[in-house]
């Protein structure tokens, strides 16, 4: 490959902080002397680069740490240490990356191989790896991101997700309270079982009710399947989590089935959560009475079935609209409307949206029950 005995390895300043793994070598002389140029997105700035072999026609070896780059005749590319092969796995930062890594202080080996890939492919944009070193910043986004891919891929749609999470659960408990007292008045220390057991499944749905309805991203292509369900996996996963979701064409029949889809999960999530509460009611009023001879509940104890199936009909048709338009805004038209303003006027517009929303389905649950005579009082 190489008919000169070079002596010096040049870096070009391309980027100052992008780190070497996965970057392929590419490797040239400028004209009239015997200098080997490695483009300096390939190598880290605190990384003295050092070569190992250095003969006519010979294999060249810079050590950049963590591997080498290696050129010989039969071409170029990245031995990791650890023995993996990445050479072909991305083809090196383009200008857009760079300018973003630099900005962030950040290295190409931040950001996880089948991210890098699915930017390399177009299957999403430069946004989304904005949005995963920004989360990469807080530990409970990290914590987060480990758990799933799914979770990390909403990550990866929106900028603001953990603070959604956030937000939902704090409000809560404040809105699942204020509405359960509205309702029930001077029944609400009576009744105060049903008012846990409401809080109980709330919080453990109001998790998921940021999550399904939530966009997520895409890294994968179709993978073209042959097999029932294989093709069954591929149409979910083509289908949008949101229906309101833009960074893809979606067609209005699929956003239709992504809508239903959501609806069956969420109805499968509020059975169980509201089963685990009933159970852990029912329990905890039984203990109180065999314990306590003078105490009445006001509330017969609810049905482990019944009410459970209630709660899923609920979440899958009131809660899924609700939650499917509220992330409808925050993704296409929050950052229309404040795009120049500071980031925290979003966050704040974030929360009071999200506050009205649980403050209203708290409402409407506590009419749900009432109507499906899901709660029925012992005086009736």
């Amino acid at each position: 490959m190489f008919a000169f005995t070079p002596t010096v390895v040049v870096a070009r300043p391309r980027s100052a902080s992008l780190n070497a793994k996965r970057c392929p070598l590419q490797m040239s002389t400028s004209p009239g002397d015997n200098d080997v140029v490695l483009p300096y997105h390939c190598a880290p700035h605190s990384t003295s680069v050092s070569i190992h072999t250095l003969s006519p026609n010979a294999e060249l070896e810079v050590d950049v740490g963590g591997g080498a780059f290696i050129g010989s005749g039969s071409g170029t590319g990245w031995r990791d240490d650890s023995g993996d092969s990445g050479g072909d796995d991305f083809k090196g930062p383009d200008e857009e990356l760079s300018a973003l890594l630099r900005s962030r202080n950040a290295v190409i080996s931040d950001i996880p191989s089948d991210i890098l890939r699915a930017y390399e492919k177009g299957l999403i944009g430069l946004n989304a790896i904005a949005n995963f070193l920004t989360a990469q910043t807080n530990i409970f986004s990290r914590i987060l991101m480990s758990c799933s891919s799914g979770l990390r891929n909403r990550f990866l749609a929106d900028r603001l997700f953990l603070l959604k999470i956030v937000v939902e659960e704090g409000i809560g408990v404040f809105g699942k309270l204020s509405a359960e007292y509205e309702q029930r008045r001077h029944n609400f220390w009576a009744e105060k079982e049903f008012v846990f057991a409401n809080l109980l499944s709330a919080l453990l749905a109001d998790f998921a009710l940021v999550y399904f309805p939530a966009p997520s991203v895409r890294l994968t292509a179709a993978s073209g399947g042959t097999g029932i369900i294989a093709r069954f996996k591929e149409a979910c996963a083509a289908l949008p989590t949101n229906v309101f979701q833009q960074d893809r064409a979606f067609t209005l029949t699929q956003r239709a089935a992504g809508f239903s889809v959501k609806a069956g999960q969420l109805l499968m999530v509020g059975f169980f959560c509201s089963l685990t509460s009933i159970l852990f009611t029912n329990a905890a009023v039984a203990i109180r009475e065999r314990f306590d001879p003078n105490y009445k509940t006001q509330t017969q104890k609810q049905n482990p079935l019944i009410v459970p199936a209630l709660y899923g009909v609920f979440l899958g048709m009131s809660s899924n609209t609700r939650y499917q338009i509220v992330s409808g805004v925050e993704t296409a038209i929050f950052p229309k409307i404040f795009r120049s303003t500071p980031l925290f006027v979003e966050q704040s517009a974030t929360f009071g949206l999200r506050f009205g929303n649980t403050f209203v389905g708290s409402q409407q649950w506590c009419t749900f029950t009432r109507l499906t005579k899901a709660e029925k009082r012992k005086e009736e």
